[in-house]
């Protein structure tokens, strides 16, 4: 089958049609030792003809898509196997939407089409499951009678990935806490001993400051449950509003919020909410960082709250725009505008918020409004069963 390539955003739409697939697997099946040395590799192994269509998958790729014969495969293209969130979004698939140049998957397979031989890492938010698929992909240019193909050897590095972001974002998170304890104490320090209603807000103050490194480190430990499957809530009512205050207080004392302001939208509607508030301020707190180091000094950072159709709306604004190719990848994991290894913040919003506390995390981002993370929650949240 052949295609106008004007139908592509990215890599060439043109596809072989069956007949030719099929003729160019047999260049590597029909060599039992060739297929032997193939099917020794631990790694997903993929060979692609010039149109990047699968002729050739390793009993690896097999064995983890649970097939007994690569015959499905052949004329897919990886992130067509791979369950790739973007795959479909162009009627002829992988490596053809506006969201495929950032992908490293792809963009090795051309390099390697160039003769480039190419290591890259890639990350693939899963059609079905929403999971980010983390991926060190190595690409080769081999040529069989007289054709041009590419391997292609993926490796899964997602727990690699996630145990280093852990840690990056423990101690990012962390830090912050502690920051702010520390300032409190400075204030409880200098605080006027004759009187007993400035000690007791000092105090009162340092305590939520405490508590709140607990949940931070509580609320790590449930992104880790919640991709293993094994999350339990603890779910308790508050008022939205106390709960913002809470929020603004700790983080007005950190070190992104300084030369800056953050603003609490007015609004008289605080009805009593149920859900998680560990999770949820972990969720917020996110969107309130992120906000503040998105903003230049002196500008604002606005949060606030909606109620819509018996849901809780929370949201977060700074005036900064997100460049439109970062909006494609906001919420896959390791992905970040801020630096290698610091990408675990948006991806826990969107994990833990709608597979956590059941609730839908969006974003909006223009240069007119800047950008908006949002999180809507239903009004209760149930304990789940026991």
């Amino acid at each position: 089958m052949h295609a106008d390539n004007a139908s592509t955003d990215f890599a060439p739409a043109e596809r072989a049609n069956t007949m030719i697939v099929q003729a160019e697997a047999r260049l590597f099946t029909g060599d039992p030792l060739l297929v032997d040395i193939l099917d020794a590799v631990p790694h997903l192994l993929l060979i692609l003809n010039k149109e990047r269509q699968i002729v050739f998958a390793n009993g690896a790729t097999l064995e983890t898509l649970s097939l007994k014969t690569s015959r499905s495969l052949l004329g897919l293209r990886p992130g067509e196997i791979l369950d790739c969130l973007h795959a479909g979004d162009k009627p002829l698939g992988c490596g053809t939407a506006r969201s495929c140049r950032n992908c490293g998957v792809t963009n090795a397979i051309l390099a390697a089409q160039q003769r480039r031989d190419t290591s890259k890492e890639a990350r693939i938010l899963r059609k079905s499951t929403g999971e980010a698929l983390d991926l060190r992909v190595h690409t080769t240019h081999l040529e069989v009678g007289g054709e041009e193909f590419v391997v292609c050897v993926l490796t899964d590095i997602s727990d690699q990935k996630r145990r280093l972001a852990l840690e990056k974002i423990f101690f990012h998170d962390i830090s912050n806490t502690a920051m702010a304890i520390s300032g409190r104490a400075e204030l409880l320090s200098s605080a006027d001993p004759s009187s007993p209603d400035e000690l007791s807000r000092a105090i009162a103050r340092l305590s939520r400051h405490t508590a709140r490194m607990v949940d931070e480190i509580t609320a790590l430990k449930q992104l880790a449950a919640a991709e293993r499957g094994e999350l339990t809530l603890s779910p308790r009512t508050f008022t939205a509003g106390a709960f913002l205050d809470d929020l603004l207080d700790l983080y007005r004392g950190i070190e992104a919020a300084q030369g800056k302001e953050i603003r609490c939208a007015a609004t008289a509607d605080d009805p009593p909410l149920t859900s998680d508030p560990v999770l949820l301020g972990h969720i917020l707190g996110n969107m309130i960082k992120n906000a503040l180091e998105a903003c230049p000094p002196g500008g604002i950072v606005t949060i606030g709250r909606s109620r819509k159709n018996g849901s809780m709306e929370f949201w977060v604004n700074n005036p900064g725009e997100i460049p439109p190719d970062d909006q494609l990848q906001v919420f896959q994991r390791s992905f970040s505008t801020k630096g290698a290894d610091r990408g675990l913040g948006t991806y826990s919003m969107k994990f833990l918020g709608e597979h956590g506390l059941g609730g839908a995390v969006s974003f909006t981002s223009s240069s007119e409004s800047g950008t908006t993370f949002r999180i809507a929650l239903p009004l209760v949240v149930p304990a789940p069963a026991s």
